[in-house]
């Protein structure tokens, strides 16, 4: 099962674990890893004592691509990495069903429209070991503005 994480609604911090959503609810929580959200389905003791899931924020979750940037940090949708001198954010590419690299100098049109863009370096060729993990969208804003330099 891949690995999730987002930012606590109570105090802002990211958790990392499973990731599982009440069926008739916005709500998202992160399990921590010491559980799976099967065995939280199974034992709902768990889950009512409170030690084992936090409430995130929904739009930072991002799940774990699989690969570890040459710091040998680990990436997950959303990061902002450094690569060949420039700032790019990992997205998913639904049109190519891969991995992908979104330049910073049009991220904000891409997200307008997404027919602009330069979707290049699918991940999965083992380009990964050349990124290095600078921040991500969610925690580091400032790094989306301006120049991509």
């Amino acid at each position: 099962m891949k690995q999730y994480r987002g930012k606590r609604v109570d105090n802002g911090e990211w958790v990392k674990g499973c990731l599982f959503k009440y069926k008739y609810s916005e709500k998202v929580f992160i399990v921590l890893n010491e559980y799976s959200a099967d065995e939280l389905r199974r034992d709902t003791t768990l889950f009512s004592s409170g030690y084992a899931w936090y409430e995130v924020i929904p739009e930072t979750v991002g799940q774990s691509i699989g690969l570890v940037d040459r710091n040998n940090k680990e990436m997950y949708f959303n990061d902002t990495v450094l690569w060949n001198g420039k700032k790019w954010v990992i997205i998913w590419n639904k049109t190519c069903l891969g991995i992908y690299l979104q330049p910073l100098d049009n991220y904000y049109e891409k997200q307008k429209n997404p027919k602009i863009g330069r979707l290049i370096e699918n991940l999965m060729y083992g380009r990964a070991v050349y990124l290095e993990v600078i921040g991500n969208i969610h925690e580091n804003p400032d790094l989306l503005e301006g120049d991509s330099k």
